[in-house]
């Protein structure tokens, strides 16, 4: 193992680096590109180092570039965040509680309608038979448990829109924080109902 100096694009010297050895020749190593083998430079406070022409030659450290002065967002800019900020709590709401399940849910739901509708008789719909298999109930029971799943999240889903179309008309009447603050708080408490 081997250390050499790295260099920048410019010739300045940023640190040191491993120089992997080669295992087809002894003593010999793999230079990182950019990289050097010789000494390193004792940079001294202040100043940076450059190779140049065979040896270390050192100059002051340049100024950091200026940063641009801080412009305040836009009311319009603050707006169209609050709005985007909404979509995305209920998209992860959504994405916590069925992820890209949607259709599979769906049909679990229509699966135990008709399940019910023919008074839980005749053969098992497939989406209550896998929940049967992995649920131990019986099919009824199963058909019962998607039902009040997919009626809890239905009504979920409601209360979620609801309230997203009134956060969302408080921030575009200019309601920014009062209707950001109360739609964190209802982003909270539906997360800890859905538990998610």
């Amino acid at each position: 193992m081997k250390y050499v100096c790295q260099l920048d694009d410019d010739g300045y010297f940023l640190g040191l680096v491993r120089a992997r050895s080669s295992p087809m020749e002894a003593n010999a190593f793999y230079m990182p590109r950019g990289a050097i083998d010789v000494d390193h430079p004792e940079v001294p406070p202040g100043q940076r180092a450059c190779w140049a022409e065979g040896a270390w030659a050192f100059s002051p450290l340049p100024a950091p570039p200026a940063l641009p002065p801080y412009v305040p967002p836009s009311p319009e800019q603050l707006q169209a965040d609050g709005l985007r900020q909404i979509d995305r709590d209920v998209d992860g709401i959504y994405a916590d509680v069925i992820g890209y399940r949607a259709t599979e849910y769906e049909a679990a739901e229509r699966d135990a309608l008709a399940y019910q509708a023919a008074g839980f008789t005749g053969e098992v719909p497939p989406s209550v038979a896998s929940w049967v298999a992995a649920s131990g109930m019986d099919a009824e029971a199963a058909a019962l448990d998607i039902l009040g799943e997919a009626a809890a999240w239905r009504a979920a889903s409601q209360q979620i829109r609801a309230q997203r179309l009134l956060a969302k008309a408080g921030v575009r009447a200019g309601d920014l924080s009062e209707s950001m603050a109360a739609w964190g708080g209802f982003v909270q408490q539906m997360r800890l109902a859905l538990g998610v």
